[in-house]
């Protein structure tokens, strides 16, 4: 896949601060409903580290585009396209303050999540960045056979979850990869546990019978499966 070109409408990010005193980000935060962060993004990012720990079966968990960086600097290229909206909590107040939410667009991995609150988190540092965390269901299509006839299955984690980091200073590998003009990190996790995942044989586009995969030998509840995609330091 070829570089993305960066949306120039979106102004990219100064770390410079304003006559009061507020680096960008934060002046943004203080009101500016129109100008950065706000708008849609689309981010390459590279998957970098697959942990199976939560389930007996490493086969149930997978992450998107199923190969990390280490095994294929180009196959492991994802791209997410996220979109950032502001809503005032007071709007007839000049110095009400911006509240931020983030929404997935249209993609092929499924993760899909509308109207998450942002938050800039280590505000004036190196590590500013706006950040969101999002419940989420996955569905995962084992690839090899977890039934002794090898039939179809799914398996799902209900209570999977979506954290994001979009760095305001922290510079990407490559920035003009994307139209977020900083590093970017995204990790889907879920830990251990009962149910976890729930597996069923998938028979004529229909989930049947229920599949026992077992426990989790050694981590316990306290195993955790997990994607990380990054796009920096690879």
């Amino acid at each position: 896949m070829g570089k993305i070109v960066p949306n120039q409408k979106h102004r990219l990010y100064s770390s410079s601060k304003n006559k009061n005193g507020l680096s960008s980000a934060q002046n943004d935060t203080a009101g500016n409903k129109t100008g950065f962060p706000v708008g849609s993004y689309t981010i390459n990012t590279y998957l970098t580290s697959v942990d199976t720990a939560c389930t007996p079966n490493a086969a149930t968990w997978r992450c998107y585009p199923y190969q990390t960086y280490n095994e294929s600097s180009s196959a492991s290229l994802t791209t997410f396209d996220w979109i950032v909206s502001a809503s005032s909590s007071s709007p007839t107040s000049p110095s009400s303050t911006t509240e931020y939410t983030i929404s997935s667009a249209a993609n092929p991995f499924s993760i899909v999540f509308t109207s998450v609150a942002l938050s800039l988190t280590n505000p004036d540092t190196a590590l500013e960045a706006y950040t969101f965390s999002a419940p989420l269901a996955k569905t995962v299509v084992p690839n090899a056979a977890i039934t002794p006839d090898g039939s179809a299955t799914r398996c799902f984690y209900n209570a999977t979850v979506l954290e994001g980091i979009l760095y305001t200073r922290k510079p990407a590998a490559d920035p003009a990869a994307s139209s977020w003009p900083n590093a970017v990190e995204v990790r889907q996790s879920v830990g251990a546990g009962t149910g976890v995942p729930d597996c069923y044989r998938f028979v004529d586009g229909e989930i049947g019978e229920r599949v026992d995969l077992g426990v989790v030998s050694g981590g316990g509840v306290s195993a955790e499966c997990a994607c990380e995609w990054v796009d920096f330091g690879l």
